[in-house]
């Protein structure tokens, strides 16, 4: 499809797309343009697709799912070293997230968490966190234990 390289499968409308290939266009606002341009109207689903994993059409190990930017909410499949498989409409619905700014919201939300990441672990670390000799003989639970309190506190930072 013009200056991009893709494959698209007739029976399906899935596309694939070598990882450097997806690289350039997610970089390339007229490349997108022209992308777009080639691809058929986006037609609404009627129905929820049954979740199944793809094996890679060049190295044919499974591919993983992955939200497209963590918050696009287009689930594309990924093989690391070869490409990126896109089932019907989905590289347009990923088009139309870059051009609506989403890879730029994505970065800052990310940048969000480990700035609250980082400033749980700061908090964490401080003085009223460490145990005091007493804590280590509580009872496993007790809520007043510093080390519960710690074992909280971590357990926040990846939920």
């Amino acid at each position: 499809h013009g200056a991009v390289e893709m494959d698209q499968c007739l029976r399906c409308g899935g596309v694939w797309m070598a990882r450097a290939i997806f690289q350039q266009l997610s970089e390339n606002r007229e490349l997108q343009v022209a992308t777009v341009g080639y691809l058929p109207p986006a037609e609404p689903s009627t129905h929820a697709e049954p979740i199944h994993y793809r094996p890679c059409p060049a190295c044919a190990r499974f591919m993983n799912r992955t939200n497209y930017g963590k918050i696009s909410g287009v689930i594309v499949d990924v093989c690391k070293e070869d490409g990126v498989w896109f089932d019907a409409n989905e590289l347009r619905r990923v088009m139309d997230f870059i051009q609506a700014g989403g890879l730029e919201k994505s970065r800052d939300r990310q940048l969000r968490e480990l700035e609250d990441a980082k400033r749980q672990l700061a908090q964490a670390a401080r003085p009223e966190y460490l145990p005091a000799s007493s804590d280590w003989t509580r009872a496993p639970g007790d809520p007043g234990s510093a080390l519960v309190r710690i074992a909280f506190d971590i357990f926040d930072l990846f939920t």
